[in-house]
């Protein structure tokens, strides 16, 4: 009795039809869909902004269905506007916030997963004898595996591995297409058919395929929800030029802190005349806790996309500590535009450990000030920080420094450190 071995791309193909495709991936198989809810006409006037990677004039949706098939390694979904077909790298499921209204596109998914390699045996008058799913790829070509039963050839489309073959034994050629940029060290993932590639990026360059030059600490939590806090690599396109601070993600939920300026006591003197709406960058190229500061023009950018400011101490030795600390609202104190000398609106201030929410605290800064806290002057306000220095001319905190308390923890030694803060909420 003659035996034919057909291969399940075969018997796919034969059965193929507009929601389905198939291909082979590192001895599994790909099967190719659209979601069925939208099938014909796709989401109406709604479009992915910003991830189209190429675009092809076909008259028909099966077509754009197969070119993004065929893009198998780029291709999360695609979109249609008359005779425009548009290949995206990447879904609404991963790019919410830029699935928008878009009048006259229609959006589609595709949905991509992987099948064993099947075996379809059939005997001499092509009736189906029985049909086995392999378990593994060890087992596609083992005879002495066991017989299962005969399946109908259409239950073909809704068998899916259930488990994928090890990414260290993966090879879908996914990285040979150079899909990763500017440096990037590309590996091949075959666990899930819609993540075949993951791009490592080079130091300063974000994305999924690494092709940003990164402008922001907010723009690196947003391409790597897992960054951690430390020091960055920024690009700052007015001047086309790269420069390094630190960005933390961690420390208060919700808040991404980018450093604007970080100074130890025993350096003070460079900076006590220099208030934030001054020019007076510091080692910009060569990120130090102990005398550092971005440019006006690079504190501005930063300003304009931030929401508060605070101010911090010996933040490169402890961390966050809430004991001598200050959060504001830019829109409270500003200060990149203006001069002050009176009591401020804090969400939080608190020197020495005397701390208030929501509350007022004196808060000056002038053209020869750098900006401070004058908790000895503050008897005004609503902050009461009992045992502040009187002479020579009150008590500074964060800034100035020209009458010290030792008991402020940026100023408790040569070594201690006062860091400013701009943050997005």
């Amino acid at each position: 009795m003659d035996i034919i071995v057909l291969l399940l791309d075969m018997v796919l193909m034969t059965f193929c039809r507009l929601e389905s495709k198939t291909a082979k991936c590192d001895g599994k198989f790909e099967l190719s869909g659209l979601n069925h809810g939208h099938l014909e006409q796709g989401i109406k006037n709604h479009a992915i902004v910003g991830h189209s990677f190429k675009n092809f004039t076909l008259p028909k949706i099966y077509d754009c269905h197969i070119q993004c098939f065929d893009e198998k390694c780029k291709c999360q979904a695609f979109q249609i506007s008359g005779d425009r077909c548009e290949l995206l790298d990447e879904d609404r499921y991963s790019t919410p916030d830029e699935f928008i209204y878009t009048p006259g596109y229609a959006y589609f998914d595709m949905s991509r997963e992987y099948i064993h390699q099947v075996r379809v045996i059939l005997n001499s008058n092509r009736k189906c004898k029985f049909q086995r799913f392999c378990p593994a790829r060890s087992d596609c070509n083992n005879a002495a595996h066991g017989i299962l039963s005969c399946y109908k050839l259409q239950d073909v489309f809704n068998v899916t591995s259930d488990s994928a073959y090890p990414d260290s034994h993966c090879s879908n050629q996914c990285c040979s297409d150079s899909v990763c940029l500017n440096g990037a060290t590309c590996t091949e993932l075959c666990q899930d058919a819609k993540h075949k590639f993951k791009c490592s990026c080079a130091p300063r360059y974000v994305g999924k395929f690494c092709q940003k030059r990164r402008t922001s600490c907010k723009e690196q939590l947003l391409m790597d929800k897992k960054s951690s806090s430390q020091a960055y690599w920024l690009f700052d396109p007015t001047s086309n030029s790269w420069y390094e601070t630190f960005c933390d993600f961690t420390t208060e939920n919700g808040f991404v802190w980018t450093l604007i300026e970080s100074f130890s006591l025993v350096n003070n003197q460079n900076f006590a005349d220099k208030s934030f709406y001054k020019d007076y960058p510091v080692i910009e190229n060569d990120f130090n806790w102990n005398k550092f500061r971005l440019s006006l023009n690079r504190m501005e950018s930063i300003a304009n996309q931030s929401s508060h400011v605070r101010a911090t101490c010996n933040f490169n030795t402890d961390g966050l500590n809430f004991t001598d600390y200050l959060r504001a609202k830019l829109t409270d104190i500003d200060v990149m535009r203006k001069k002050f000398d009176d009591c401020r609106n804090y969400e939080y201030i608190n020197v020495r450990g005397y701390g208030c929410h929501d509350c007022t605290a004196v808060f000056v800064q002038q053209d020869m000030w750098h900006a401070h806290v004058d908790s000895y002057h503050g008897a005004r306000c609503q902050l009461n920080a009992s045992g502040a220095i009187k002479d020579p001319g009150g008590e500074d905190d964060f800034g100035w420094y020209q009458t010290v308390n030792p008991i402020h923890r940026c100023s408790s030694n040569n070594n201690s450190t006062t860091q400013w803060w701009f943050g997005e909420h």
